[in-house]
């Protein structure tokens, strides 16, 4: 078949992809004619990508309309893409005319993003897909799993079946030893119906659910997982009465009890872990090989030489056995981790296909789509019809396809693609797919660089031709060289493991991070910068938590990194450097929180942008309207009410006068009202920050019109940490890596490079397929990767190449991160050091800090490491911003005072929790230190939760903040002894514990501190006020509540249990006995 080849670019990072991209599309454009503009499709993975295409495509019409200059770069560019007729002046009247017609068309002008694409495309196909005129497109699947799990439940009442699974899920619960209340494990699952994995085989694997008895087949499993542990159980017996009885009891051996013994006492349980290596080594060795030694002896004892005769052929018996034992728990315990891994999701999985049911329900009555569903419908649509012809069908014919950053295309969105490639290639038409596989940096939202690693051989008749972008035209020649020595050398160290390396990890080397791979050609571009330091610092644990329940870094102890990051932003400044030539990447939002609070408190010259400053939530008016919209629903709310007051002073006389007239508004129109009766917007700096909340409040209330209490539970959930869309500020800018791709400065500090290489999370499943009986009775099964059983199971090559996934994906991440810079790179990492002999330890890597400090030491590597922070010769050029007199002068900015506002339902439950209804009643000094303790983790909390409480007002007119942090500190210095308020507790603060009464009814109780490790709690009970003396019925009363605090911890599994009553200004810790006297 003649056809034209699929143009593949390896663009690495600075390679000037845009610039070829926008060169591809302009030569297309005026090769084909009048409105072949309508005929091309670009696509790009985000809307900045989008909007940057569409103005370097216009730009450089423009330029090619005008410019006749022959030796333009871009034109050189345009032209190598032409036929050879096309001279200059056919070039510029082509131009002319194209530029036209985009601007005289711009609706047609088709670049977008894959998931503007898909909307588009469902807009066109809605009639034959049978939606209704009215859809909407429902992005958030968050809220759209709460509502269907919530109507899940609802149809319980009147729905057997479904009401009979639900017990049974949580009878399994209970029978764990787990909570009952299964909403939010079916909720997380849930989330599963929108992953690819599970999309791609949905049918499948509810046919199976359908067909076969689940009851029956959990039984099955279990019985298997209960016939192998008797069998271990039997065998290990065996063994240790073959040990007492025939061969003369365990101590005439060496230390035969401690570690046979202990090895068997295991399995008796059921703990079918390895054996560890003193067992090994008995099964390893003869007894009749210690004879002939001195030392070391493994199996016999120096004491009883004389019966060495007797005891050796006895302990080759018990070596056999032993070796026996090991073979047939090795061998079986693969088939009953499998069955275990296997029943550990099934009755969630039984219940998705309910879920989903749910959702579409509910979807259906508001007239949603879900947006993750329109790639897998569209794929559905496609299957076995010539892709060409749907898109005539909805009216569209696409000649030519460019797909940017194809190494973030996910299965199914290829798979729509391909169809549509392959038909326009056979016809000659051009296409072209552009991407690195070291950027692929979004493998959380189905990104898959394998499309582009096999490339070669998934488009069949259509050979794909390959070109290498390899001059980096963005950085310095010192950063270049850098990244080209380094990220060889840190894949070698990550991947390279002489016989034990895999084939993808081999490809990896090879490939990607091979010299050839990643090398760039430079410009002859001097002066630049490359500063790598390693912090040293002691084994610690994580500070801080993502949105996902992920431990985080969350900065360094001391602020140490973030002085050594003020030390260099103040001396690049000093030498000319604008602020806002200068970008911070994180790899997590709290560690950006960090250096937002330090420069604050030190630098505070110093202007910072970031999304985190951006938050609605940051906006002290809409804080207030959200508080006036809470008080409204709830006036028993005093601290909504205190709220609004604090800012609208003396406006009202009553809260109810604020309200007057507001009856039959919806809930826009009452936001409209509340801005101009409180005067919301008298601060124009507030402006942004309403229109936005207002453009959310009109979002919501075209699906739930006028719902106050739903919008203000959406607000708590997701909505005050939307950021609002900011334009560009005059100062250093904090942002995530994941967002700085495709961006570029002139100065990029990584300050904390310490994140995980690779983590099981509790959430994480894999979909893997069931290859062996009775297992393969479902062709997929949802294994949780953190589980103990899944490395020797069925499964053990999944879970290996899903941590295969995560090392490139972090390792990208670095790759990212380092070419970002245009002229300097300055990068901050850990370096572990023991406290034996306070030197670097050479420990396995489990983070990016490790597999740095092992690269930057191989030869040719660190020389590429600028000797000195700054450069003596260099002074800044500034260019001209052409632009700059036409922005808008109202630009949202940090000032040196920076207001913190926190969410409002923890100091509404705190409010909620007081007998009394009054603002007065708040500054209760008992319940204020309650309430102030529940917050406290360690001493270090004390300054931050203090200056919370003071700007909410709630610490009262006779306490300031400086006294209060006083207090609390010597109050906590009185138990330092203690360690109550160390790292070394997981904390349990206010935490109610559920429990059934004697009537078999349940109830909840709540202590004021539970401290745990492993199975020893610590219940901590808080008293203000005088020390009671223990006969006091008070204190019996007291003593009494925390005793049963402790009988519930320990029917809870802890062994362990302590109970105290902390006399807070009393000064006096009176402990509690579990034993009434």
């Amino acid at each position: 078949m003649n056809c034209a080849p699929l143009t593949v670019y390896n663009a690495s990072a600075g390679s000037g992809k845009t610039f070829t991209i926008a060169a591809e599309y302009i030569a297309i454009l005026l090769e084909g004619g009048e409105n072949m503009h309508r005929r091309i499709l670009a696509v790009t993975f985000t809307n900045k990508a989008t909007e940057e295409m569409k103005s370097r495509i216009l730009e450089n019409l423009e330029k090619l309309a005008k410019d006749n200059d022959p030796d333009d770069d871009f034109l050189k560019a345009v032209r190598e893409r032409l036929p050879k007729d096309f001279d200059e002046d056919r070039i510029r009247s082509a131009a002319k005319k194209a530029l036209n017609n985009l601007l005289h068309d711009y609706d047609n002008f088709n670049i977008m993003t894959i998931d503007a694409f898909f909307q588009w495309l469902l807009a066109l196909l809605a009639q034959e897909l049978g939606l209704t005129a009215e859809y909407k497109i429902n992005l958030n699947s968050q809220l759209a799993i709460e509502k269907g799990v919530e109507r899940l439940l609802q149809r319980a009442k009147s729905d057997e079946g479904l009401l009979k699974m639900l017990v049974k899920y949580v009878q399994g619960k209970i029978s764990e030893n787990k909570s009952w209340d299964i909403s939010r494990e079916i909720a997380t699952f849930a989330k599963q119906l929108y992953k690819e994995e599970y999309m791609l085989h949905e049918d499948s694997i509810n046919q199976s659910l359908y067909e076969n008895d689940i009851d029956k087949l959990k039984e099955n499993f279990q019985k298997q997982c209960k016939d192998i542990k008797d069998e271990w159980i039997k065998q290990a017996t065996e063994l240790e009465d073959y040990i007492v009885k025939d061969c003369g009891s365990w101590e005439k051996y060496n230390r035969l009890k401690n570690t046979l013994g202990g090895y068997l006492n295991k399995l008796k349980e059921g703990n079918n872990e390895n054996p560890s290596d003193a067992v090994q080594r008995l099964a390893a060795n003869s007894p009749s090989d210690d004879v002939d030694r001195s030392t070391s002896l493994i199996w016999l004892k120096k004491v009883n030489k004389k019966e060495w005769a007797d005891i050796v052929p006895m302990a080759e018996n018990i070596r056999q056995k032993l070796n026996e034992l090991i073979d047939y728990v090795t061998a079986s315990s693969e088939i009953y981790n499998t069955a275990q891994l296997a029943l550990l999701r099934l009755n969630p999985l039984c219940l998705l296909n309910e879920t989903r049911n749910s959702i579409e329900q509910v979807n259906e009555e508001e007239g949603h789509f879900m947006l993750a569903k329109t790639p897998k419908l569209f794929y559905d649509l496609v299957k076995g019809v010539d892709a060409p012809f749907v898109f005539e069908k909805a009216g569209t014919r696409y000649s030519h396809v460019l797909i940017d950053e194809f190494q973030d295309t996910s299965q199914i969105q290829w798979q729509n693609f391909k169809t549509l490639l392959l038909g326009n290639l056979s016809q000659g038409d051009r296409c072209l797919l552009v991407g690195d596989v070291k950027q692929s940096i979004y493998r959380f939202r189905g990104g898959d660089y394998r499309l582009l690693q096999n490339i070669n051989n998934d488009m069949g008749y259509v050979k794909p031709k390959f070109v290498s972008l390899d001059t980096n035209f963005r950085s310095t020649d010192e950063i270049i060289a850098f990244n080209n020595a380094f990220f060889p050398s840190a894949a070698q160290v990550l991947f390279g493991k002489g016989d034990d390396t895999t084939t993808d990890e081999q490809w990896m080397l090879d490939s990607v991070y091979h010299t050839d791979g990643v090398g760039q050609k430079d410009r002859g571009k001097t002066g630049g910068i490359v500063w790598l330091e390693g912090i040293e610092v002691e084994e610690k644990g994580k500070r801080g938590k993502t949105a996902e329940g992920d431990e985080e870094p969350a900065g360094t102890d001391n602020y140490e990194v973030e002085r050594k990051m003020g030390m260099v932003v103040t001396g690049l400044h000093r030498q000319g450097l604008p602020y806002s030539e200068i970008a911070i990447l994180v790899r997590y939002t709290n560690e950006a929180k960090s250096i937002l609070s330090y420069f604050a408190e030190n630098h505070p010259e110093v202007p910072i942008s970031s999304d985190e400053a951006f938050l609605l939530s940051a906006s002290s008016a809409v804080q207030t309207l959200v508080h006036a919209l809470k008080y409204k629903i709830n006036h028993q709310d005093t601290i909504a009410e205190a709220f609004v007051r604090r800012y609208a002073k003396d406006q009202f006389a009553e809260m109810k006068d604020l309200f007057a007239g507001t009856k039959g508004k919806n809930l826009y129109e009452l936001c409209e009202l509340l801005i101009k009766r409180l005067g919301l917007n008298r601060d124009k700096n507030e402006t942004p920050y309403l229109l936005y909340f207002l453009d959310q409040v009109l979002d919501f209330i075209t699906s739930k019109p006028g719902d106050i209490a739903v919008f203000l539970k959406q607000w708590d959930e997701t909505l005050n940490s939307k950021p609002i869309p900011g334009g560009e500020v005059d100062g250093i800018r904090i942002l995530t890596i994941h967002k700085s791709k495709g961006l570029a400065f002139h100065t990029v500090m990584v300050p904390f490079c310490d994140w995980e290489i690779e983590k099981d999370r509790n959430d994480d499943l894999i979909w893997c397929e069931t290859k062996k009986a009775p297992f393969d009775q479902l062709p997929l099964l949802p294994i949780p990767t953190n589980s103990k059983y899944i490395k020797n199971s069925d499964f053990k090559a999944e879970y290996q190449h899903e941590h295969l996934q995560q090392r490139i994906e972090n390792l990208n991440l670095l790759y990212v991160a380092f070419t970002r810079p245009k002229h300097n790179l300055y990068a901050w990492y850990k370096v572990k050091v023991s406290k034996e002999e306070n030197k670097a330890t050479e420990a396995k890597q489990k983070n990016i800090a490790d597999i740095i400090h092992a690269a930057i030491h191989k030869d040719g590597v660190k020389g590429n490491i600028s000797p000195t922070i700054f450069n003596p010769d260099y002074t800044y050029k500034s260019k001209t911003d052409e632009t700059k007199d036409n922005q808008l002068s109202c630009a949202i900015e940090n000032h040196k005072e920076r207001y913190q506002f926190v969410q409002s339902n923890q100091a509404m439950q705190f409010v909620n929790e007081l007998k009394e209804g009054k603002v007065d009643s708040y500054l209760d000094r008992g319940k204020m230190y309650h309430a102030l303790l529940s917050e406290v983790k360690t001493a270090n909390d004390i300054n931050a939760v203090c200056r919370k409480y003071a700007k909410l007002g709630l610490l009262g007119k006779d306490i300031d903040e400086a006294s209060m942090q006083a207090y609390l500190t010597n109050r906590l210095k009185f138990v330092e002894n203690r360690g109550w308020f160390d790292h070394s507790w997981t904390l349990k603060n206010e935490c109610e514990i559920l429990y059934r009464d004697k009537e078999g009814n349940y109830k909840t109780c709540r202590p004021d501190r539970v401290m745990i490790q492993r199975k020893h709690a610590i219940v901590v009970d808080y008293k203000s006020g005088k020390y009671r003396s223990l006969d006091t019925k008070t204190s019996k009363d007291y003593h009494e509540q925390v005793r049963e605090y402790m009988q519930h911890l320990q029917s809870m599994g802890y062994e362990k249990t302590e109970g105290y009553l902390w006399y807070i200004d009393a000064e006096v810790i009176e402990p509690v006995c579990i034993d009434q006297a």
